[in-house]
């Protein structure tokens, strides 16, 4: 049976991502513990079945005997949250995934399996981009075996990137900076944890695995069709100047999404997003991706 054959242990687990996955774990056998910040996180993985450790990847002294050896490490873990202070996620990132490769390495993990983000290396990245990038390096290079999954903007309900973009929408007038001209490969959030179970049920499978869906498409194209998508009737027009900051204010407001993270996933919007070669999801995990407005609300 797939569920048994290791124990897995999560960073990240109460993030978009990780609360998607944790929805079937459990139904798939797995022992799961998860490393959360406090007694709430706690409680939302418990309701999906894992155990809780309470702690910080900052603070390896409060996870470092919880992994269990020879378990699979799924690292989800990329700090944009409200918690971070502004400026500060490159640093974070890199502290923490510096500190989260010894931990592994002592506790003999038979894998790491990283969540990362699609850029292209020929242009200058974002911080945003260049931090995920710089993550994805350094588990590479750690000389622990690992699966790095990299994925453009991930559709669903409660994606930061989503719900900015939908957020955008909700004015009458949708002004169109220019990044309207980069291009990005969307994928929707069913299919990066379908390829998350794929690797799972393949302890052996390493390497580097860029997924996305089935279609490339411009800001300014995605913004149309989402409308559409959503029956929403907007004008667009376009815009010489990308006035970030009062846009990062506004779709903050308009989003949800932290004041924190809006500046720096707008920036992103300025590199290209796509698969740049074959798509993981039909070469590898074995299925067709699903177009990613199937399901948008």
């Amino acid at each position: 049976m797939i569920g048994m054959h290791t124990p897995l242990f999560i960073f990240g687990a109460t993030g978009f991502v990780g609360r998607n996955l944790l929805a079937g774990l459990a139904s798939r056998g797995y022992r799961v513990t998860c490393l959360v910040r406090d007694a709430a996180g706690a409680e939302l993985v418990g309701r999906y079945g894992a155990s809780a450790v309470i702690g910080d990847v900052l603070e390896p002294e409060t996870y470092r005997t919880a992994i269990p050896p020879g378990s699979q490490v799924l690292y989800l873990i990329h700090a944009l949250g409200p918690q971070v202070p502004r400026g500060k996620f490159s640093d974070l990132d890199r502290r923490a995934a510096a500190l989260m490769l010894p931990a592994c390495r002592q506790a003999g993990v038979r894998r790491i399996i990283h969540l990362g983000g699609l850029g292209d290396a020929t242009e200058k990245l974002s911080r945003h981009l260049a931090s995920r990038a710089e993550v994805s390096r350094m588990i590479s290079d750690s000389g622990l075996p690992a699966a790095i999954l990299r994925a453009s903007i991930i559709f669903g309900t409660d994606s930061a990137s989503y719900e900015i973009l939908r957020a955008a929408l909700k004015l009458p007038v949708v002004p169109l900076p220019p990044w309207r001209n980069t291009r990005v490969q969307p994928i929707a959030i069913q299919d990066v944890i379908r390829c998350l179970f794929g690797t799972l049920a393949h302890p052996d499978l390493t390497g580097l695995f860029d997924i996305g869906g089935p279609a490339v498409y411009t800001y300014g194209e995605l913004l149309r069709t989402l409308a559409a998508a959503l029956g929403l009737s907007r004008k667009f027009f376009n815009i010489p100047v990308e006035a970030r900051a009062f846009a990062a204010l506004l779709l903050s407001q308009l989003s949800g999404v932290g004041v924190g993270e809006t500046p720096a996933l707008l920036q992103s919007l300025e590199n290209t997003s796509i698969v740049p070669g074959e798509n993981a999801i039909s070469t590898v995990f074995g299925f067709e991706p699903t177009p990613v407005l199937a399901r948008v609300r």
